[in-house]
């Protein structure tokens, strides 16, 4: 009888810390899912990474020494909608 107590007490005990060792917080389950958010984490650092590059290279057209009017008149046609007669916008969100 005291064995199969004992038995019973320890199956329970290591069921408890297997059963942690797999699902708990620092289980192996939430590890990969873990590794999985960081991996994609890194992936939308790299793609901001690049996009603020592109937006440093703008901005530095805009600096008075070296200001470039192409980008203005971009800037122009977009934000304020300022046409000649013979242009067109087209968006291509819309096409």
């Amino acid at each position: 009888m005291k064995k199969w107590i004992l038995l019973s007490i320890t199956t329970l005990v290591f069921t408890y810390f297997l059963m942690h060792l797999f699902y708990g917080n620092r289980g192996f389950f939430t590890y990969s899912t873990l590794q999985k958010e960081v991996q994609d984490l890194k992936d939308n650092l790299s793609v901001l990474k690049v996009e603020e590059k592109n937006l440093n290279h703008r901005v530095s057209l805009l600096r008075p020494k070296t200001f470039d009017l192409d980008l203005l008149e971009e800037y122009v046609h977009k934000k304020l909608v300022f046409l000649d007669q013979d242009e067109y916008i087209l968006n291509k969100n819309k096409l």
